[in-house]
């Protein structure tokens, strides 16, 4: 379990912008350019409510198409039956911290 765990890159991102026509969010990971997640988390958050929030996410997978957009990670939530909560920080960190 523990090797499986190492060959993950999870980081920390900031959401700067919903992409309204979309499914998808741009994040800033500390790096030149912005990443784009695709996510199923509409029905629990209204497009605003991320913008500017530190998430965690899943980095080091190849992007794949969901819902007809490409994504470039995984953002993890902890899901119970019908909630879900998008990880989060409890104090602000660099964009790209590994989380370890």
């Amino acid at each position: 379990m523990v090797e499986l765990f190492e060959l993950m890159s999870i980081q920390l991102c900031r959401t700067i912008l919903h992409l309204r026509q979309r499914r998808g969010r741009k994040i800033d990971e500390g790096k030149d350019e912005l990443r784009q997640l695709v996510a199923g988390i509409k029905e629990a958050y209204n497009p605003e409510e991320l913008i500017g929030k530190q998430i965690v996410f899943l980095a080091n997978l190849e992007p794949k198409e969901l819902r007809g957009e490409l994504s470039h990670g995984m953002i993890l939530a902890a899901v119970e039956g019908d909630e879900l909560a998008v990880l989060t920080t409890d104090k602000k960190v660099p964009n790209n911290a590994k989380v370890q």
